[in-house]
């Protein structure tokens, strides 16, 4: 079957089976959604956030950062129906890092702090280095910073960030990471590949 053709039918599913999934959990519905979306291509997959009385549940279609997906991920959003309670976004958005660790107790990201890393003259690539206490290194596992770095950074901006270190290091003049958003969009506007560029988000550079 043509993907144009797979990407109508998970929508005609979703538009009739809309309200039976709003009224379920999330962990409950998103190996629905997953199985239907891997029918379109194995590398994509959903997220989907918890019902609350006053706004609309998100589901958002990601493909976790590989920048090969993020043009059919759009394809998909702009033939989304338009359906009470439900809003369909592409990708994730950079939400900051003003939120709490799931899974490890006292992880304090005003803590941590970044430094840029100038790999090339040109400075075509974006590479940093990402310093916290000592004790959160030993606690925090790939999957953590992964998961730390994405949802902070947001799906585009991290899948920008061509190298990430992680140290225990105190650098002079290491920039708090809460300032990061900003920093890897401003960089992605002047100087990333023209190719992502539409796919930024929107950061409020204020």
């Amino acid at each position: 079957m043509e993907r144009s053709k797979r990407i109508l039918r998970f929508w005609r599913w979703f538009e009739r089976d809309a309200m039976s999934l709003l009224r379920r959990p999330s962990l409950d519905i998103i190996e629905d959604f997953d199985e239907r979306l891997q029918e379109i291509d194995v590398e994509i997959s959903s997220e989907v956030s918890s019902r609350l009385a006053d706004e609309d549940r998100e589901l958002i279609i990601t493909s976790h950062g590989m920048q090969s997906k993020f043009e059919l991920i759009d394809e998909m959003v702009k033939l989304a129906p338009v359906i009470d309670g439900w809003s369909v976004q592409s990708l994730k958005p950079p939400r900051g890092f003003g939120f709490r660790v799931d899974g490890v107790d006292d992880i304090d990201l005003g803590k941590w702090k970044y430094v840029p890393l100038k790999k090339t003259m040109e400075y075509i690539e974006y590479c940093l280095r990402i310093e916290m206490p000592e004790q959160d290194r030993l606690r925090v596992d790939d999957i953590a910073l992964f998961n730390i770095m994405e949802g902070g950074l947001g799906e585009v901006l991290f899948s920008l960030c061509s190298h990430v270190e992680y140290e225990t290091s105190k650098t002079p003049g290491a920039r708090p990471l809460d300032s990061l958003v900003v920093s890897v969009f401003s960089w992605a506007v002047c100087r990333g590949p023209a190719s992502i560029k539409r796919f930024l988000p929107d950061v409020d550079l204020g």
